[in-house]
């Protein structure tokens, strides 16, 4: 495993967006400032964030509900969230969870960690060199 960045700032999310061909990006932005980075995630998976982020209740439990579901009946506490470096033009992340004084840090993709850090409560960082300023608009 490739060691956690130690240039993590804490991010929230911006926005889901469409891109061009069907495509989907959330955006990660700065808490204290003004960089943000998007990250190409799937359709279920950007339906999954932003109805969360809308408030929108499905019938059924996504599959994000189910895991948060699941990491609470079995007194797991998701601590972090992280993005931490792409290789490759895949964006990789962390998942920090916690039970008793045992942490244990689980490899995930990004919009799964994104989604559940969302769904528990737990802050999310990106490392800084993902980071960019938004580009000026005339």
């Amino acid at each position: 495993m490739i060691p956690e960045p130690s240039d993590l700032v804490e991010v929230h999310v911006e926005s889901v967006q469409q891109g061009a061909e069907d495509k989907r990006y959330v955006v990660l932005a700065e808490v204290d400032g003004s960089r943000t980075v998007p990250i190409w995630i799937g359709p279920s998976e950007a339906s999954s964030i932003a109805g969360h982020l809308q408030g929108v209740e499905t019938q059924r439990p996504t599959t994000h509900d189910l895991m948060s579901v699941a990491l609470q009946r079995f007194d797991l506490t998701v601590t972090r969230a992280a993005v931490t470096h792409i290789d490759s033009q895949t964006f990789h992340a962390r998942l920090h969870v916690h039970s008793g004084a045992r942490e244990e840090v689980l490899d995930a993709r990004p919009s799964d960690a994104i989604s559940l850090a969302l769904r528990t409560g737990a802050p999310i960082y990106a490392s800084a060199s993902l980071l960019h300023e938004p580009a000026a608009t005339a």
